[in-house]
């Protein structure tokens, strides 16, 4: 087993980040909006979606379910989700 280093794990926590903001942005909501419903708070969200903060795993399952996605997908740098709209535009 190797040990992680920090620029691994802040890049998992910006990619994490990054796929909030998108997937909740699709959903059309608002930051606010979405940290009253997943009951934090604006700053720390705002804070997990440019990767600047660490969040408990339990906490980032539950934002992705929110989401209707799960954390593994959560923390790929291209989401299922995305190479599966990527690909349908690709054949139109």
């Amino acid at each position: 087993m190797t040990k992680a280093t920090k620029n691994q794990i802040t890049d998992e926590m910006k990619i994490f980040g990054s796929n909030l903001r998108r997937l909740r942005q699709e959903a059309n909501a608002s930051l606010r909006e979405f940290a009253e419903v997943a009951g934090m708070s604006y700053s720390f969200l705002s804070n997990v979606e440019r990767g600047q903060t660490d969040i408990a795993m339990g906490n980032a399952a539950r934002l992705a379910r929110l989401l209707d996605s799960t954390l593994q997908e959560m923390l790929m740098p291209t989401t299922p989700r995305n190479l599966r709209a990527s690909k349908k535009e690709k054949t139109k």
